[in-house]
């Protein structure tokens, strides 16, 4: 009579106990008698086989798979890269390869889109999914430099339709889409312009207008990229990125997608800094002498495994070989505290965030 109960009940404690070691469920939780809660364990930088270096990642969740694409290496100028990659993962640790999104060996020689594919992200819009990449043609006779493209595709692993195959969108780098909720969209990028665009008919709407007004010193004096655009409680937030320490992010705030932009007097807010690059650009180091990068930046936003905002950057890791081959994925949580962005990271001991 008693053998199915006790059998259920053995099994309950080898799920328990699986489930413990591999950090789904809190200990401390368990051994206080408290009802058991799961936790997410994770430890940046996130290296992964599967992915290898990469620079600019952007995390996008559809359903309960994430999504990964961002800059491949090779990074450097004069180089070119194999094309727009794209990996999948249902706990952010264990990545596996997907597709290429645009494959360099495919395109003819002649394109403007084909040696240097960087930045690369996924927006969704009206059920389909919105690509941005910047690239150039490295051939001394092409015309077009490092400029930005678009493409389509009604599934996130696509086929990709490039709508910018003749001609890029406009000269620059770094673009990134917002989608307000009135359903207009907008398109930042470096140097440094913000306009309304027209996904559908792949057009440019109304004024362009500069990002920035504001006198950039200290951290950011060198150059800012890698503009993302979020929208929390009415209030605009732009996040960007430095290389004038190292590499740093900050953000600013808006009433409108098209600004003005007002920087936050505590920033940056996330990355780290390097000794040698603060005396080259004569800017004081007060960073973090215990931490193993030397930058961390170009950020985006992605809905994390507690359902909150995390944000999303690569991690240069001191000691950064050839070409960056140890540039790798990172990411950690942030809250919107009255207003302002906080953070613990870039962090880079084990951290145990628990799951509502």
């Amino acid at each position: 009579m008693n053998k199915k109960p006790r059998v259920a009940s053995a099994l309950a404690l080898v799920v328990a106990g699986l489930l413990r070691t591999a950090g789904g469920i809190d200990a401390a939780q368990e051994k206080s008698g408290e009802p058991a809660k799961k936790v997410f364990r994770y430890c940046n930088p996130i290296r992964s086989e599967a992915i290898g270096p990469i620079r600019d990642p952007q995390i996008i969740k559809v359903g309960d798979v994430y999504y990964l694409t961002g800059t491949t290496s090779p990074f450097w100028p004069g180089t070119v890269c194999p094309g727009i990659k794209l990996w999948s993962s249902k706990d952010l640790s264990n990545w596996q390869f997907e597709t290429f999104l645009i494959e360099r060996s495919r395109l003819a020689e002649d394109v403007w889109y084909r040696d240097r594919f960087w930045a690369s992200e996924i927006h969704q819009k009206n059920g389909r999914f919105w690509l941005t990449f910047n690239c150039r043609n490295e051939s001394e006779k092409h015309p077009h430099k490092h400029s930005c493209g678009l493409a389509v595709a009604d599934k996130i692993t696509g086929p990709y339709k490039v709508l910018t195959h003749e001609k890029p969108l406009t000269r620059g780098n770094d673009m990134s889409l917002f989608t307000d909720d009135d359903g207009r969209t907008y398109a930042y990028w470096k140097w440094h312009w913000m306009q309304e665009i027209d996904l559908e008919n792949v057009r440019f709407i109304g004024e362009r207008r500069p990002i920035f007004s504001h006198k950039r010193d200290g951290w950011e004096k060198t150059g800012v990229e890698g503009m993302f655009v979020i929208k929390r409680a009415g209030v605009y937030y732009m996040l960007y990125s430095s290389w004038t320490r190292g590499y740093e992010v900050g953000y600013m705030t808006a009433g409108r997608p098209l600004g003005p932009w007002k920087p936050y007097e505590g920033n940056p807010i996330y990355g780290a800094q390097d000794p040698n690059r603060c005396r080259e650009t004569g800017v004081e180091f007060t960073g973090d002498p215990n931490s193993p990068y030397y930058g961390a930046g170009h950020c985006t936003i992605f809905t994390g495994p507690d359902g909150g905002d995390w944000i999303c950057a690569h991690h240069h890791t001191k000691g950064c070989g050839p070409q960056g081959s140890d540039i790798h994925l990172g990411f950690d949580p942030i809250r919107i505290e009255n207003g302002v962005i906080k953070t613990n990271g870039p962090t880079y001991t084990e951290q145990i965030i628990r799951i509502p």
